[in-house]
C-alpha cells in the first residue's frame, strides 16, 4: 500500500492501494467528519503505461506485451477510467533504478524473425506531448505523480470531461501552463505536492470565459510557494480543503482567501508565518478548521480570526508564541483549541475569561507554565477536555481550588509531568463530573485523605511515578465509579487494608516496595503486582477474589507455591509468576481450582523438575505454559500421565539446559500444536508420542546425527524444526538435509585405549576410529581390523619408528588421516597391509621426502594428500601404477622442479582430475622447461594453475627464454627494468603534484594549519555561534549515517580542528519535533553541510532544512556546503541545490582527501574568530581584560569594530 499524506494532522488522507483479493486499482479520500470518497476501478494493464502513437512509444511500470497495449491505446482507449503511471516509484522490476520500462516497434517481439520477447530500456517521462490524452474521455482518474514531467500543454486535459482526480505531485515543475484545468467541471480533487512553484497557481484555474471550476480539494504541500497572490481564488469558489503544509509563507495578503467562501479546511502549517492580518477572515465565512502548527508565531493576537464566524478548531502548536495577546473579541463557535509546543510561562486571569463559551477541547501541554491566575478558566462552562501535562506547574493546592472550580463540565484533565508534590482536602473543588484524572510523572509524596473527595464520576486516576510512600486507607473509599487505579512506580511498601472502592476493576501497583499481599480486593478483575518485594502469600489471600481474571506477580521474591494458594480464583486467565525464585512445582495442588486459567507463565525461575503439573484434574484448561529460562535439565516424565483431557496448545521451554527427552513427555495432549524446545542441550530424541500436526521447534540444540536419528531424514517430518546436527566423526555441523544416512554413526563402546570408535549401526563392530589430537607418541598397537577409517592426526609421531606400528596392521582400512602430526619421514612398506586404501593424508608434517615405492601395490588409491610439508623433490616412479588417482595435493612444499618421468606417470593416469602445485618455489631454468610446457598442455587438470609462479611471474606466461641454460639474458633484464623504473618514477612523481595539488593545499590547510591555503580568507565579525557547523542527511541511508557518525564527526571533532559540529537524532521524536529542532541549531550555526543522496529531495526532514538553511545564507551570511553521497537524479533536485551543482560547488564523498577539502572549505571555528575579534578590537578600544572569553566578546563594541 502507498499511502499519501496531505495533512501532518490527519485532516485529509488519500491512500492509494492495490487490493490483494481481487484486481483493484483503490484511491480512498478520507476527510476528517469520517466519510470517504473512494475512487475504485478494475485494473487494467493499460492504464499503467502511456502510448504516444505519433512517436511509437510505449512507457509502462511493468514488462506488459508491446501489442497488446497499443492495440488497447489505440482502439480502445474510451474505456479507461484511470491512468496511472509513476515511473520513479517503480523499484521491482527495473533492478531498482526506479523508472519505467520503454518499448517501441523496432524492439517488439516478432515471431517471424525468430523474435519471441519484446526488448525494453529503461527510461522516465520527461515530456508529454499535446493531444496525448485526447482520446481519454470517460477517464476519471490521472496520476502522473513522480515522474521527471517539466511542462503540460495547455490542452493536455481539456478534452477529459469526466475527469475527477488529478495527481501530478512530485514532478520538476516550476510553473503550470496557464488554463491548464479550464473545462474541467467534474474535477474535485487536485494533488499538487512536492512542485518548485514558489507562486500560488492561481493561472491554472484562469480561463478565458471566465468561468468556475468545481475544484473541492487542493494538496500544494512540500511545494516551495512563498506568496499568494490576491484573487487567486476567483475560479474556484466550491473549494472545501486547502493544504498548504511545508512551503515558504512568510506573509499573506491583506485579504488572501476572499473568494474562498466555500473553504471548510485550511492548513498552513510548517510554513514562517508570524502574524494574521486583520482581514484575514474576509470571505471565510465557512470555515471550520484552521491548522496553524510550526509557524514562526511568537506574541500572537488571535483577534482577526473571531470574523471567522464558523471556525470551531484552531491548531497553533509548535510554534513560538510566549505571549498571548489579550483581546476582546469573542470566539463564540470554537470548540478545540491547541497551544502545545509554545513558550507560554502564565496563564493569565483574563486569557480564556468568557471569550470562547463552546470551548470542549484545550491542549497547553508541553509548555513552561508556572503559574496559572485564579479564574483563568472561567467562562469556560463547556470545557470537557484540559490538557496542562509537560509543564512546570508547582503550585499550592488552595490555589488549585480557585483555578479549577470554575470548570464544572470537565471529564478529562491531565497534569502529568509537572511539579505537583501535595494533594490536600478537596484540590480539585467540585469537578463533580471529573471521569478521568491524569497526575502521573509529578513529584506527588503526600495525599490528604479527602483529596479526591467529591470526585463521584471519576473512572480512572493515574498516579504513576510519584514519591507517594503513604496515603490514608479510605483515601479512595468514596470514589464509586473507579474503575482503573496506576499507583505503579512509587514507594508504597504497603496497601493491606487500603479500602477500595466495589467499582475498581484493574489496579496496578507495580514497581513499588510491597511486602504483604493486598486484601480487600472484591471484585478487580486486573491486579498487576510486577516488581515488588513479595516473598510469601498466605494461604486464603485469593479466597474472595472470584472476579479476578489477570494476576501479575512477576519481578518478585517468591520462593515456593504451597498448596491451593490461589483458591478461589474461578476466573483467572492470565498468570504472571515470571522472574521469581520458585524451585519446586512439583505439588500437585498447587494450581488445584484455576479452572478457567488459560495462561501460565512461570518463566526465568529455578524451577527444576515438571513431575505432577498436570496430575489429577489440574489445569484442564490451560491453553499456553511459558517455562523458559529455568534449569529443568530432564524432560523425561509424561505431563499427562493419567491421559485426562487437557486442552493445553503451546509449550515453552526454551534454555531449559535440558539433555534428555523421553518420546511419551507431550503423549495425550491431543490439542497441543507448538512446542519449543530450542537453545537447550539435547543432542539426541526420538520422535514424540501425541498429535501429528504438532510442531516440535528444537533448533539451537547440539543434536548429533547419530544412527538413533537417521529417522530425520524420513519424509513427512516437516513438524521437527531442527536446522543442522553434529556429524561423526570429523565433518562437524552439517544442515540435516545435506547428511547422507550413511553418515548418521554411534560410538561403539568396546574400542582401542585413548581412541573413539564408530559404526552405521548401533551395537556393531567398528568402522572409524579416531585416535587424534591426544598427543600420542606411537600409533596404538591393536587397531580394529573391521574399520575402514582411521584418523591419527593432531598427534606427535615425530620418529618414523612411531608409525611403523601401521606396517604391522592387518585391517582393511580405505582412508587413513596422518596430517598435523610432526612426522619428519616415512619408510618404504609404511602401507604395504592397507592394499585398499583410498585415501592418503600426510599434510601439515616435516615430511622432506618420500620413497619411491611409498605407494606400490595401493591399486585403488584415489587421493593423496601431501601439503605443508617440506618435500624438496619427488622420486621418479612415486606415482607409477596408481591407475584410480584422481587428486594429488603436493602445494606448500620446497619443491623446485618436476621432472621428466614424473611428469610422464601424471599424464598416463587415466582417472586423473587434480593436481594441486602452488606455493612452491618453482625455478625458471632449463630443468623445468617440460614442466612448462606439461602445464600448458594439461591446464585443465591443474586446480591452482593461476597460482603457479616462477619469480614474480605465472609461469605459463614467463618468457619461455628464461627456461633457457644462459644466464647473459638475467642480465639485460634487470638493467632494462632498472631503468625504466626511474625513468616512471620521475613521471609519475610530476604528474602527481600537478593531479592532486588540490589534495596537497587542502592537506597544508588542514593538516599543517597553512592559514594562506583556506579557501575563504575574508575575516567576518562573529556572532556567538553555538555551532560551526550542521550535518544532514538523509536518516533512512544507513551507510551514510555509519560513515557521518564513525568517521565525518570524529575527524572534526578530535584532531586538529575542533569543530562544534551538531547531529540531530531523529530517534523518539516526530518529525515535526526534529525539523523544529534542526531549524534552531542551523540558526545557531555558521554553516550546514548536506550529503546529497538518491532519496534526499523525498525526504520531508532534508528539503525543509535545506530551504531554511538556504534563506539563511541570504539573510545572514550562513554557509552551505554540498557533498554528493552516491547516485542520484539532478533533474528533480530543489533549484538551490542545482545551482551549487551547476557551478560544481559541491565535493563528492568518493574524493580523496575529502574531509580536508571540506575543513578547508568551512569557516573558521568560532572559538578562534573570537580571539581574532578580541586582538583587533585590543588595537583601537581599552577594553578590561577577563579571564573568560564570553565577558571579552560582551565588553568589546561589535559596532566599532563593523566599523573598522
Amino acid at each position: 500500500m502507498a499511502q499519501l499524506t496531505l495533512s501532518l494532522f490527519m485532516v485529509l488522507v488519500i491512500t492509494q492501494t492495490i487490493s490483494q483479493n481481487s484486481p483493484q486499482r483503490v484511491y480512498d479520500v478520507l476527510w476528517p467528519n469520517g466519510t470517504t470518497i473512494k475512487f475504485s476501478y478494475d485494473f487494467k494493464k493499460e492504464s499503467e503505461c502511456i502510448y504516444d502513437s505519433v512517436r511509437d512509444n510505449l512507457i509502462c511500470m511493468r514488462n506488459y506485451g508491446y501489442g497488446d497495449i497499443t492495440s488497447r491505446w489505440s482502439y480502445n482507449q474510451d474505456e479507461f477510467k484511470y491512468l496511472s503511471v509513476k515511473c520513479m516509484e517503480q523499484a521491482v522490476f527495473t533492478n531498482h533504478k526506479h523508472a519505467c520500462l520503454c518499448k517501441n516497434g523496432a524492439l517488439a517481439a516478432n515471431p517471424g524473425q525468430n523474435k519471441q520477447r519484446d526488448g525494453f530500456t529503461y527510461c522516465q517521462i520527461g515530456h508529454i506531448y499535446s493531444g496525448l490524452f485526447d482520446k481519454l474521455i470517460n477517464v476519471e482518474l490521472i496520476d502522473l505523480s513522480n515522474n521527471l514531467i517539466t511542462g503540460f500543454p495547455m490542452t493536455i486535459f481539456s478534452k477529459l470531461k469526466s475527469l475527477r482526480f488529478l495527481n501530478l505531485s512530485n514532478n520538476p515543475l516550476r510553473r503550470i501552463t496557464t488554463g491548464l484545468l479550464c473545462g474541467l467541471k467534474n474535477l474535485k480533487i487536485l494533488v499538487l505536492q512536492k512542485l518548485s512553484l514558489e507562486l500560488f497557481p492561481w493561472n491554472i484555474f484562469s480561463c478565458n470565459s471566465d468561468s468556475t471550476l468545481n475544484v473541492q480539494v487542493i494538496d500544494l504541500s512540500n511545494s516551495h510557494i512563498s506568496e499568494i497572490p490576491d484573487q487567486s481564488f476567483r475560479n474556484i469558489p466550491r473549494l472545501i480543503f486547502l493544504n498548504l503544509t511545508n512551503n515558504l509563507l512568510k506573509s499573506l495578503p491583506p485579504t488572501p482567501f476572499i473568494e474562498a467562501t466555500s473553504l471548510l479546511y485550511l492548513d498552513l502549517s510548517e510554513n514562517f508565518i508570524s502574524e494574521l492580518n486583520d482581514d484575514f477572515c474576509a470571505g471565510l465565512q465557512s470555515l471550520q478548521n484552521l491548522y496553524l502548527k510550526g509557524n514562526s508565531f511568537q506574541i500572537t493576537d488571535i483577534t482577526p480570526l473571531a470574523k471567522c464566524s464558523q471556525l470551531r478548531f484552531i491548531d497553533l502548536s509548535k510554534n513560538r508564541i510566549d505571549d498571548l495577546t489579550t483581546h476582546t473579541e469573542a470566539h463564540p463557535s470554537v470548540t478545540f483549541l491547541n497551544l502545545s509546543d509554545n513558550d507560554l510561562e502564565v496563564i493569565s486571569q483574563s486569557l480564556f475569561s468568557y471569550r470562547y463559551p463552546s470551548l470542549r477541547f484545550l491542549d497547553i501541554s508541553n509548555n513552561d507554565i508556572k503559574a496559572i491566575h485564579a479564574h483563568a478558566f472561567s467562562g469556560l462552562e463547556n470545557l470537557t477536555h484540559l490538557n496542562l501535562s509537560w509543564n512546570r506547574i508547582k503550585i499550592k493546592s488552595n490555589e488549585f481550588y480557585g483555578n479549577l472550580n470554575d470548570l464544572t463540565n470537565i471529564e478529562t484533565l491531565d497534569l502529568g509531568n509537572n511539579m505537583l508534590t501535595n494533594l490536600d482536602d478537596y484540590v480539585f473543588g467540585n469537578l463533580t463530573k471529573l471521569e478521568h484524572l491524569h497526575l502521573d510523572n509529578n513529584h506527588i509524596s503526600n495525599i490528604t485523605s479527602d483529596a479526591f473527595a467529591r470526585l463521584r464520576s471519576l473512572v480512572s486516576l493515574n498516579l504513576e511515578n510519584n514519591l507517594i510512600y503513604h496515603f490514608n486507607d479510605s483515601v479512595f473509599e468514596n470514589l464509586t465509579s473507579l474503575r482503573m487505579l496506576n499507583l505503579s512506580r512509587n514507594n508504597i511498601d504497603t496497601i493491606r487494608y487500603c479500602e477500595f472502592p466495589l467499582s475498581l476493576e484493574k489496579l496496578d501497583i507495580s514497581f513499588n516496595r510491597i511486602v504483604d499481599f493486598p486484601e480487600r480486593l472484591f471484585y478487580v478483575k486486573q491486579l498487576i503486582l510486577t516488581s515488588n518485594r513479595i516473598t510469601h502469600i498466605p494461604s486464603g489471600s485469593f479466597s474472595k477474589m472470584h472476579s479476578l481474571e489477570v494476576l501479575s506477580l512477576k519481578y518478585n521474591r517468591i520462593t515456593s507455591l504451597a498448596n491451593f494458594m490461589f483458591s478461589g480464583l474461578d476466573n483467572l486467565n492470565l498468570l504472571d509468576i515470571s522472574n521469581n525464585f520458585i524451585d519446586d512445582i512439583d505439588s500437585s495442588d498447587a494450581f488445584k481450582g484455576l479452572d478457567s486459567l488459560r495462561i501460565l507463565d512461570l518463566r526465568d525461575n529455578k524451577i527444576n523438575r515438571l513431575d505432577g503439573l498436570f496430575r489429577k484434574s489440574s489445569l484442564n484448561s490451560l491453553a499456553e505454559l511459558r517455562l523458559s529460562n529455568n534449569p529443568i535439565g530432564l524432560l523425561t516424565h509424561a505431563l499427562n500421565p493419567d491421559g485426562q483431557k487437557k486442552m493445553l496448545q503451546k509449550f515453552y521451554c526454551r534454555n531449559c539446559k535440558i539433555t534428555h527427552t523421553s518420546s511419551d513427555v507431550f503423549a495425550n495432549m491431543t490439542h497441543l500444536h507448538t512446542v519449543d524446545l530450542s537453545k537447550n542441550r539435547i543432542t539426541s530424541f526420538a520422535p514424540f508420542i501425541g498429535n501429528d500436526e504438532t510442531v516440535f521447534n528444537l533448533l539451537e540444540n547440539p543434536t548429533v546425527c547419530t544412527c538413533q536419528m537417521k529417522w530425520l531424514k524420513e519424509k513427512n517430518l516437516n513438524n521437527y524444526r531442527v536446522q543442522a546436527c553434529i556429524v561423526y566423526p570429523k565433518i562437524g555441523e552439517m544442515a540435516i538435509k545435506r547428511v547422507p544416512k550413511e553418515l548418521f554413526l554411534c560410538t561403539v563402546s568396546n574400542c582401542t585405549e585413548r581412541c573413539r570408535c564408530y559404526s552405521r549401526e548401533e551395537d556393531s563392530t567398528p568402522e572409524t576410529i579416531i585416535c587424534s589430537h591426544d598427543k600420542l607418541k606411537t600409533v596404538p598397537s591393536r587397531l580394529p581390523t573391521s574399520v575402514k577409517v582411521v584418523y591419527l592426526d593432531g598427534n606427535n609421531f615425530w620418529n618414523a619408528g612411531h608409525i611403523q606400528i601401521i606396517a604391522d596392521s592387518e585391517i582393511d582400512a580405505e582412508e587413513i588421516y596422518l596430517n598435523s602430526s610432526r612426522i619428519a619421514g616415512i619408510s618404504s612398506n609404511i602401507f604395504s597391509n592397507m592394499p585398499l586404501l583410498k585415501l592418503i593424508d600426510l599434510s601439515r608434517n616435516y615430511i622432506p621426502g618420500l620413497p619411491a615405492d611409498v605407494f606400490k601395490n595401493l591399486k585403488f588409491l584415489k587421493e593423496v594428500h601431501l601439503k605443508n610439508n617440506q618435500i624438496k623433490y619427488i622420486e621418479p616412479g612415486l606415482f607409477r601404477g596408481l591407475g584410480n588417482l584422481q587428486i594429488i595435493d603436493i602445494r606448500s612444499n620446497e619443491i623446485e622442479h618436476l621432472l621428466s618421468d614424473t611428469l610422464s606417470e601424471l599424464s598416463d593416469i587415466s582417472e586423473f582430475r587434480w593436481i594441486h602445485l602452488s606455493n612452491n618455489p618453482w625455478k625458471c631454468d632449463c630443468a623445468n622447461k617440460q614442466f612448462r610446457e606439461w602445464i600448458i598442455s594439461h591446464r585443465s587438470r591443474i586446480y591452482d594453475r593461476k597460482r603457479l609462479y616462477c619469480g614474480h611471474t605465472e609461469i605459463i606466461r614467463q618468457n619461455p627464454e628464461m627456461f633457457g641454460c644462459s644466464n647473459a639474458v638475467f642480465l639485460i633484464i634487470g638493467v632494462s627494468v632498472a631503468g625504466s623504473c626511474f625513468i616512471l618514477f620521475v613521471i609519475t612523481l610530476g604528474f602527481f603534484i600537478f593531479c592532486f595539488r588540490r589534495n596537497l593545499i587542502a592537506l597544508g590547510y588542514s593538516r599543517l594549519k597553512i592559514a594562506r591555503f583556506h579557501s575563504s580568507k575574508t575575516f567576518a565579525i562573529p556572532r556567538p555561534y553555538l555551532y560551526d557547523m550542521v550535518i544532514i542527511y538523509d536518516e533512512m541511508d544507513l551507510k551514510c549515517k555509519w560513515w557521518v557518525n564513525k568517521t565525518l564527526f570524529p575527524r572534526l571533532t578530535q584532531k586538529n580542528w575542533r569543530f562544534k559540529v551538531y547531529i540531530a537524532n531523529v530517534e523518539n521524536c516526530s518529525d515535526d519535533d526534529f525539523l523544529y529542532e534542526v531549524k534552531h541549531k542551523i540558526h545557531q550555526s555558521q554553516s550546514t553541510l548536506f550529503l546529497i543522496s538518491k532519496n534526499f529531495t523525498r525526504s520531508y526532514i532534508c528539503m525543509s532544512s535545506f530551504r531554511y538553511a538556504n534563506a539563511e545564507s541570504t539573510s545572514l551570511g550562513h554557509k552551505i556546503l554540498i557533498m554528493e553521497w552516491g547516485e542520484f537524479t539532478k533533474e528533480v533536485l530543489e533549484s538551490g541545490i542545482k545551482e551549487y551543482i551547476k557551478r560544481r560547488d559541491y565535493l563528492k564523498v568518493t574524493e580523496r582527501f575529502v574531509i580536508d577539502k571540506l575543513i578547508c572549505l568551512m569557516p573558521t571555528p568560532y572559538s578562534e574568530k573570537c580571539n581574532q575579534v578580541v586582538s583587533r578590537n585590543n588595537d583601537h578600544h581599552r577594553v578590561s581584560v577577563s579571564s573568560s572569553l564570553n565577558n571579552l566578546i560582551l565588553n568589546t563594541s561589535f559596532d566599532s569594530v563593523q566599523s573598522q
